[in-house]
């Protein structure tokens, strides 16, 4: 199970103390460890990304705006037909 080895891993705040810890875990648990640097070089991967900062919009948040862009998109059409142009 690498659970526990992942929490371990993440509990490390200076990065050359996780280094050396995932060394010596490399020589008595190859694949463990190996499985391990997968997962960390990922989520490095998304934190400088910042994936985790940007949340995803609400419910209500999607709905009013997918409203503001239809109405947007078809307010030209009515005020035209409204003046006599038609669309």
């Amino acid at each position: 199970m690498i659970s526990p080895y992942l929490d371990q891993a993440l509990d490390f705040t200076d990065e050359a103390e996780r280094e050396a810890w995932l060394t010596a875990l490399r020589e008595h648990e190859p694949v463990v460890a190996s499985e391990l640097r997968a997962i960390l070089d990922e989520h490095h991967a998304i934190v400088r990304e910042g994936y985790l900062e940007n949340r995803a919009p609400s419910p209500r948040e999607r709905t009013s705006s997918r409203a503001r862009r239809q109405a947007s998109r078809s307010a030209p059409t009515r005020s035209r037909r409204r003046s006599g142009r038609a669309a």
